[in-house]
This record gives structure tokens, C-alpha cells and sequence, in this order.
């Protein structure tokens, strides 16, 4: 955060006072406060300025609460922080308080360093004033870590958000230019690492076509990449179309072999069904005939004269007890033929639980599949 002022018609400039608690509760994203988030945050970015640019002396231009300066100094970087907001300066950790002042990135700095790091600052300062901060940082270092937000503009102190390339020109003004080899995206995804270069501008343009030249062959063989991997998936969505129809087809087919087994099987209840009332009917005229034949007895004793009418009631009844006789023999030949029955439903139940899981059937699907593709009858 830093102090500008405006031109004629341009947008206000913020103040001290625009960066109070209100600005660091809301404005930031996360809550700006000294917490666990940010430690880790600015920790991570200190370890890789210390691991892959090692200045020996560092100033944080715009450094708020001062995290990153204690991050620097806890791996040996003599770090300085500077920021506009005398709310944030306040609330500095007493082990860089000493290190950390309130100012201007804008006013003339009294010290050179090996790296100035500037993190999403300049897009809070007007047009002039942040190319005057520009030349203050260049003037005071050959090394420049930078980010500045390219698209935020919901944030009211933005009031001077600029693509990537503005502040390459900005910097470039004075001799920085844009350090192609190294990969600043750890801060930001639009993170720059500017230095001051001394060589010709054809080997700066060399340097910036090489790794264009780099960028843009890795995108077109992404683009190809993407467009091989929709043609794919084209052809497996076809694929895919062809096998549910497939798996339809045989579905339809087995729901109606099911239909039938389950037609199949009613009957067959029903005929079970018929053959125990029919058992049932047996026996009562068994014991009906059991009971005929006592009383017969009883009435052979008690009533010598009507023997004769006896003998035509036994004879009677003896053909009776064929005819049951023989229902008998029938109702035998009717359980061995619902046994009979009922085995080969259970074969072919057990047959058609083979054939759902068995090779030759999923070739089979495998087949049909190929012979409507090739247009002959499956």
C-alpha cells in the first residue's frame, strides 16, 4: 500500500486512512493479521527468495504487517519494510519492529539493495505516482521481485490496475527487463522478476523470442494434445452409444425370457396347486370307502338275510375301490411327471444363469455388436 496523489480527472488517490482495520479485515481475501495463513504465505515465499535469488540485503516495499521481512530475516536476510499505513507499521512484530517504517515507496530511499520486493502495491497508486515508485525501486537495486494485480478492479483502492505488459514497459524505461529463465509464479501467477541488463537490445530480444518461441510450441502441442483427446473421446462416446444399445438389446431379450419362465412357473404352481386338492379329494374318499367297509362288515354279521343285497353293495364298492385305485395309479404318474417338471425347470434355470455369465455369451454380444457394425444379420 502506498501514498500517491492524482491528476486532473484521474481516480483519487488513497490515503494513510484508506488502509485502516476495515481495509485488512475485507480487502485482502483472507483476514490480514499475523495468523497461521499468512506466516505460512510469506514464509514460503522468503524460503524461495532465499533458496533461488540469495540478496544479502532485501527492502519489502509496501510490506504491511512486516511478515515477509521477519520470513527474510529468519533465514539470514538483512530486510527492510516500508508502507504507507501507519494502521499496519503499528501492528509490526516487536522483532522487526526496528527494521520497519512508515513512508512513501515514491520518496527517495537511502540505502541500496540486492533485491527489492514489491507485492501488489502499485496498482494502489496513481498512474504518475507509481512510475515515480518505479524509478525510486530502480534506482536502489539491480534485482526486483513484482506483482501487481492485472484484473482486480472490485477493490476501491485499485485505482491502478494495468496488464503485465504496462509495467514491463514502466521498468524497462530504466534498463529492467523481464528475467525469462526465472519462474516468479511461487508469489503470483503473474509475478515478474525484473533486472537491470546492460546488454544489447538484439540479445534482450533473442533472450525474449527464445522463451516465446518455448511458450508457443508448448501450447500448440497442448492445443493438439486437446484436440487428439475430443476426437478420442468422440470415438469412445460412439463406442459407448453402440454398447448400451447393445446391452438394451440383450436386456429386452432376457426380461422376455423372464416373462416367459414366469409364465411358465404360474402354470406350474397351478397345476401343483390342482394335484394337492386333487390328493386331498384321494384321501377323503379313501376314508370314506374305509368307513363304507366297516359298516358293510357290521351289517354282514347283524343281517345274514340281506346278504345278497351286501354281496351287489360289495361288488359295488370293489369297483369303486378300482376306479380309486386307479386315480391312485394316475395321481402317481401325475407326481413323477410334475417331478419331471420341475427338474427341468430347475435345469434350465441354472442353464440360463451359465449362459448370462459365460464367454461365449458376451462374444456372442461382442458378435452381434460387430455384425450390425459390418451390416449383416446378427
Amino acid at each position: 500500500m502506498d501514498d500517491t496523489s492524482s491528476g486532473a480527472g484521474a481516480p483519487e488517490a488513497p490515503t494513510d486512512g484508506s488502509f485502516d482495520a476495515h481495509y485488512f479485515a475485507h480487502c485482502c481475501g483472507h483476514p490480514y493479521l499475523r495468523d497461521e495463513h499468512w506466516l505460512s504465505f510469506f514464509g514460503a515465499i522468503a524460503e524461495r527468495i532465499a533458496t533461488q535469488m540469495q540478496p544479502r540485503r532485501a527492502l519489502d516495499a509496501g510490506c504491511a504487517l512486516g511478515i515477509l521481512v521477519e520470513a527474510l530475516r529468519a533465514r539470514g536476510i538483512e530486510a527492510d519494510g516500508i508502507d504507507l499505513s501507519s494502521y499496519a507499521i503499528d501492528r509490526v512484530h516487536d522483532s522487526v519492529r526496528p527494521f520497519c517504517r512508515r513512508g512513501s515507496i515514491a520518496d527517495e530511499f537511502s540505502d541500496r539493495y540486492d533485491l527489492i520486493v514489491c507485492i501488489e502495491v502499485l496498482e494502489h497508486m496513481t498512474a504518475r505516482e507509481g512510475e515515480a515508485a518505479i524509478a525510486n525501486i530502480c534506482r536502489h537495486t539491480d534485482d526486483v521481485l513484482f506483482s501487481s494485480s492485472p484484473s482486480d478492479h472490485r477493490e476501491p483502492s485499485h485505482v491502478n490496475v494495468q496488464p503485465p505488459e504496462y509495467w514491463a514497459e514502466q521498468f524497462a524505461r530504466h534498463g529492467f527487463y523481464r528475467d525469462v529463465d526465472f519462474d516468479a509464479s511461487f508469489l503470483t501467477a503473474w509475478a515478474v522478476r525484473f533486472r537491470r541488463s546492460r546488454e544489447p537490445l538484439p540479445r534482450i530480444i533473442r533472450n525474449y523470442e527464445r522463451q516465446f518461441a518455448a511458450l508457443a510450441a508448448a501450447r500448440n502441442e497442448a492445443r493438439s494434445f486437446s484436440v487428439d483427446g475430443q476426437r478420442e473421446l468422440a470415438r469412445a462416446e460412439q463406442r459407448a452409444a453402440v454398447l448400451e444399445a447393445e446391452r438394451n438389446d440383450l436386456r429386452a431379450t432376457l426380461d422376455a425370457e423372464r416373462t416367459g419362465f414366469g409364465q411358465a412357473r404360474t402354470a406350474l404352481f397351478e397345476a401343483t396347486r390342482q394335484i394337492v386338492d386333487l390328493v386331498k379329494a384321494l384321501d377323503e374318499q379313501r376314508a370314506a370307502v374305509a368307513q363304507a367297509r366297516v359298516e358293510i362288515e357290521r351289517e354282514r354279521t347283524e343281517l345274514p338275510s340281506v346278504r345278497a343285497a351286501l354281496e351287489e353293495t360289495h361288488a359295488h364298492l370293489t369297483r369303486k375301490i378300482a376306479a380309486v385305485e386307479a386315480l391312485e395309479a394316475g395321481l402317481a404318474a401325475s407326481r413323477v411327471e410334475f417331478d419331471r417338471i420341475e427338474h427341468e425347470l430347475q435345469h434350465a434355470r441354472e442353464t440360463i444363469a451359465r449362459m448370462e455369465t459365460s464367454v461365449f455369451w458376451r462374444a456372442r454380444r461382442v458378435w452381434a455388436g460387430l455384425s450390425r457394425a459390418l451390416g449383416r444379420p446378427t
